[in-house]
């Protein structure tokens, strides 16, 4: 017998075994003497592939394609080395020519489609995996992977019908039943999602994957105490698992129990240094908790351990933002969009990050969200064109039905301007629906319960719920409180729930979705002078576009601060991201104009180390002695906060993006805020809250006439005295303080709008 005949033997042996190394050495000296031989050579290809030699298999799978016909299965794992070597079209013709040679071969019809779906050409992809469902109807993996495709891409009814199919051929596959559970979910079917899962743990009581989505459903009926029972006993049973402590992270962050929150973020990421999401939760509620130089080191190690993907510069931009730095953040924020065009949630910062900036140009503005907002449009209708509604056939004594939905109906500006508008609607002409998108409850969200309105807590809804469920409400108008702040609906709103949508409060300018039909604004905001070209209507409120209500607990007005000190102090309790180069330039030139003032900045970024010394410097680049600059962190409770205002003579407003509750604050504990309007919406809501209280003598034409008025405020402290004394009351008379007058033009919009 041939010598070689035992060598081959013993490398097969030794191939199967996975003693790969040794198993070549064999191969190579059987093609010694046996060079033509098809099925070494192939069995050695077949060895250097899975070693990491691809160059050298890849030689040996292209010498023998070149000797003319092969098997199926040497073009499969021929196709299968080419794929692992990024050679992805001639892969795909290899598994063809499999499939040509044999069209039943179900391996290379998986993996083909496999293949196709890895390079995002869906359509072939779902056609592909039919193919290979058709081939072996019993076999859960393509029918799996196929699920997976569609759910990707909401399209919830086609994954049902898929999955369902597979079950009746295996009723207890567990892979099936969690894409089952995993799409009715998503779809807004909890109670499937559930059953699918109890049905999984039956069998696999440690099926991690059920734990988190059963945690999932308990927490949205509300039975937070179960939700946490199944995180925490996965987060025992998978100790380097780290979507527990992520899931109870979140809960706990909904709750407004950060340290909590904080705690398991990190856990999560001691789990798991690498996981994304558990350092994207960590450095974005780091971030926003003034821990800000701690969130951007995290986002500095993602850019370099994931250079190709967005969070890390998402954080980084972040953190660029709450230091006041708006170019880099808006830059920054672009470059994550880059890595990811179709992130919804990056697309929104990308065009919130463009209001702060100082260097764009309206028109430039106005192009970012017009293409943007196209973006998010097309990503939101590009596998299911939505049915438009129609508007509600009503009588003349019918009420208008209107909807608010916002992430914002609690402590937060927001939720402090709607509350005033939700107490005071008249209930005989409208009837009102909340759709609260916040986990988080307050006293606020409370008072605004007990209110005559309907109220739907969608925190935990996906988008198609949420859509159905505005759809279902059949509602003559809704009114968006978010635009493209956070946690906002683009998907759902530009698929157009509601017959008509406008914008108000929560976005200081036009959205320009495609779907958005009105701006609700007013006169100075937004002058008939002034129009932006765009398919988006402005109606215009008679006053002001705020209404400002004082909560409970407000101080009263502390003396003039100049009394103790014998100087003036200039001031801003701003976010720290209107700090632009601008502001921080027209307010140097104030300083200098009093060399005897100071400065007094409190922002909740001020909690960081690095913050503080950072926004010194930059006064100190304007020639400010950084210790005429005072940086405080944030101040809590509410009523503690606006204490703070007794450090404070005059208050300065932010170019080009103004302040607006601030100034009503400032304005409510005596302090005058001097503004210079811009061209845009949000540098216009200085003026706009100046005029409706009658400060008109505190609205600048131009830097100049800034510091002008700044200059004369501070060198007339009889007159800072007398303000200090009147302004509470002048704001209480004025229609900025008229909830009940300012609530009946708001609903004359509405009527407008409904018309």
């Amino acid at each position: 017998m041939d010598s070689s005949h035992d060598t081959l033997n013993n490398a097969v042996a030794l191939h199967g075994q996975g003693r790969l190394e040794e198993a070549i050495v064999l191969y190579q000296q059987v093609l010694a003497s046996r060079p033509d031989d098809v099925t070494v050579t192939a069995n050695l290809a077949s060895a250097f592939v899975k070693t990491g030699r691809l160059d050298d298999g890849l030689r040996l799978y292209r010498e023998l394609s070149s000797r003319g016909d092969n098997s199926p299965e040497f073009w499969f794992n021929f196709a299968n080395a080419l794929q692992r070597a990024g050679e992805y079209l001639e892969a795909r013709q290899a598994f063809e020519r499999a499939l040509q040679i044999a069209p039943q071969f179900f391996p290379a019809a998986l993996n083909l489609a496999n293949l196709v779906r890895d390079l995002k050409e869906t359509d072939e992809a779902v056609t592909l995996y039919r193919r290979a469902i058709l081939m072996k109807p019993e076999h859960s993996k393509p029918r799996v992977n196929l699920a997976r495709l569609l759910r990707k891409h909401k399209r919830f009814e086609e994954t049902c019908e898929v999955l369902d199919a597979g079950l009746r051929y295996s009723p207890g596959s567990v892979d099936l039943l969690y894409e089952r559970a995993a799409a009715g979910y998503e779809a807004g079917d909890s109670e499937t999602a559930f059953a699918a899962c109890q049905r999984i743990l039956k069998q696999q009581p440690k099926h991690g994957n059920a734990h988190t989505l059963v945690g999932l459903v308990e927490y949205e009926r509300g039975n937070v105490d179960q939700a946490v029972r199944w995180w925490s006993e996965l987060a025992r049973i998978e100790p380097n698992n780290s979507e527990p402590h992520i899931n109870l992270g979140t809960l706990r962050q909904k709750e407004r129990q950060l340290e909590q929150a904080v705690g398991h973020f990190r856990e999560a990421v001691r789990r798991d240094p690498v996981d994304l999401g558990a350092n994207l939760k960590l450095g974005l509620i780091l971030s926003t908790t003034g821990h800000v130089s701690e969130a951007m080191q995290i986002g500095r190690r993602l850019t370099k351990q994931f250079a190709d993907r967005p969070e890390g510069y998402s954080l980084l931009a972040n953190g660029f933002h709450e230091q006041g730095l708006c170019e880099e953040a808006r830059t920054t924020f672009n470059e994550a969009l880059s890595k990811k065009a179709d992130d919804t949630m990056l697309i929104g910062n990308a065009l919130f990050s463009s209001l702060y900036s100082d260097t764009l140009t309206d028109e430039e503005i106005l192009n970012v969200h017009q293409q943007l907002s196209l973006r998010l449009h097309e990503l939101a209708v590009q596998h299911d064109q939505p049915v438009s509604v129609p508007a509600r056939p009503r009588e003349a004594d019918t009420r208008i039905r209107v909807g608010y939905l916002s992430p914002d109906l609690l402590m937060h500006p927001v939720g402090y301007f709607i509350e005033p508008v939700l107490m005071h609607h008249d209930r005989s002409a409208f009837e009102v629906i909340c759709y609260s998108d916040n986990g988080s409850a307050d006293d606020l969200t409370a008072r605004l319960r007990k209110l005559d309105l309907t109220w739907h807590d969608c925190s935990v809804w996906g988008d198609v719920r949420l859509e159905d469920q505005i759809r279902s409400d059949q509602l003559d108008l809704l009114i968006d409180l978010t635009g493209h702040t956070a946690k906002n609906r683009s998907m759902v709103l530009a698929r157009k729930p509601a017959s008509r949508l406008a914008t108000y409060l929560g976005y200081p300018g036009k959205t320009e979705r495609p779907a958005n039909d009105w701006l609700i604004a007013d006169h100075d905001v937004c002058p008939i002078e002034m129009p932006i070209d765009s398919q988006e209507k402005v109606v215009r409120l008679p006053s002001c576009f705020l209404c400002y209500q004082p909560q409970a607990g407000t101080p009263e007005v502390a003396s003039p601060p100049f009394d103790k000190n014998g100087f003036v102090t200039f001031g801003s309790f701003n976010h720290l991201a209107k700090l632009t180069d601008s502001t921080v330039n027209l307010w140097s030139r104030v300083l200098h104009a009093v060399p005897s003032s100071r400065l007094v900045i409190k922002a909740l970024p001020l909690a960081d180390d690095e913050t503080r010394r950072l926004t010194k410097s930059r006064f100190s680049k304007c020639g400010i002695d950084a210790e005429r600059v005072d940086t405080l962190p944030p101040t809590v409770p509410l009523s503690a906060f606006l204490r703070e205002y007794s450090r404070m003579d005059v208050g300065l407003d932010t170019v080009p993006y103004n302040g607006g509750t601030t100034t009503c604050d400032a304005l409510w504990m005596g302090v005058p805020v001097v503004t210079l309007p811009g061209s845009r919406f949000c540098s216009r809501m200085g003026i706009s809250v100046l005029r409706a209280v009658g400060l008109d003598e505190c609205v600048a034409r131009d830097a100049d006439d800034f510091v002008r008025i700044a200059q004369e405020l501070a060198s007339d402290t009889v007159k800072l005295s007398k303000l200090r004394s009147t302004l509470r009351d002048q704001v209480a008379r004025s229609s900025l303080g008229d909830a009940a007058g300012f609530t009946r033009g708001f609903e004359a919009v509405l009527q407008e709008i409904a018309r």
